[in-house]
C-alpha cells in the first residue's frame, strides 16, 4: 500500500507489481481529476467563488483565473518555490488596486480537490487586497488564506479527500503558512471569523496579540 502524496489515502494503485513511483505519488482519484487545461477552469472557479463568498469573503467581481505550468510561473517569478501552487497579482495606483486588474494563477496539474482549495486560498488574497489590507505581514496574510482554505475543505467540499487534507493542515508546515494558519484558527475559534476579518482589514490584528492571548488561555 502506498499513501497518496496529495490526499493522503492509502492506495494500491501500483499494488500487484509492487512498483514504486518516482516523485509525488497520486492515487487514481487524484490522477483522474487533474486540472491541466484552460477549459477545465471556469466551472470550478465559479463554484469556489460562490462558496468563499458564502464563508464571508467580499471577493470582487472581475477577477481573472488562469492556469499555468510551474515552469511558466517561475519564469514570471524566478524565486517562486516549487511547493507554491497559486499566486495573485494586480496593478496598483497609490497603494490601491486597479479594478479589474487582479489575476489569480493556479498551477496546472493539480488534482481537483487541491485546485479548488488553492483557489479558495487565492480568493482570500483577492479579498484582502480589494479591502486595502496590504503589507500586513506574511503570517497574518497567509495564515488567514490558509484558514479560509481549511474552512472551504471542511464546509464546502467536505469529500473524504478534502477532510483528510484539512485534518493534516494542523500538523504540516512550519513557516508563515502553517504557523499563521494555526494562530488564526485559534483566534477565530475564540472570537469568530467576522471579528478577526474586520480586525485584519482595519490593521488591528497582530501575531503578537494573538500569541499572547492564546498563551494566557492555555
Amino acid at each position: 500500500m502506498i499513501r497518496c502524496s496529495w490526499c493522503y489515502v492509502l492506495n494500491s494503485f501500483f499494488g500487484d507489481t509492487g512498483a514504486r513511483p518516482s516523485g509525488p505519488f497520486a492515487c487514481r482519484e487524484c490522477t483522474d481529476s487533474v486540472i491541466d487545461h484552460a477549459t477545465q477552469v471556469s466551472m470550478p472557479a465559479r463554484a469556489v467563488l460562490r462558496d468563499v463568498r458564502d464563508l464571508g469573503l467580499a471577493v470582487p467581481a472581475g477577477v481573472t483565473v488562469q492556469l499555468r505550468s510551474l515552469t511558466a510561473m517561475q519564469r514570471s517569478i524566478p524565486s517562486l518555490p516549487d511547493e507554491i501552487h497559486g499566486i495573485t497579482r494586480g496593478r496598483f495606483v497609490d497603494s490601491r488596486v486597479v479594478p479589474g486588474s487582479l489575476v489569480v494563477t493556479i498551477r496546472a496539474g493539480l488534482p481537483l480537490v487541491h485546485f479548488r482549495s488553492c483557489l479558495a486560498h487565492e480568493y482570500t488574497h483577492v479579498a484582502m487586497v480589494a479591502a486595502g489590507a496590504v503589507s500586513i505581514g506574511a503570517a497574518i496574510e497567509e495564515g488567514l488564506a490558509e484558514y479560509v482554505r481549511w474552512s472551504y475543505l471542511r464546509q464546502c467540499d467536505a469529500s473524504p479527500a478534502a477532510l483528510r487534507i484539512a485534518d493534516a493542515m494542523f500538523q504540516r508546515r512550519h513557516d508563515p503558512y502553517g504557523e499563521g494558519f494555526r494562530l488564526i484558527s485559534r483566534t477565530v475559534e475564540g472570537e469568530g471569523f467576522p471579528r478577526v476579518w474586520s480586525q485584519i482589514i482595519a490593521g488591528k490584528f497582530t501575531i503578537a496579540r494573538s500569541t499572547n492571548r492564546n498563551e494566557r488561555e492555555s
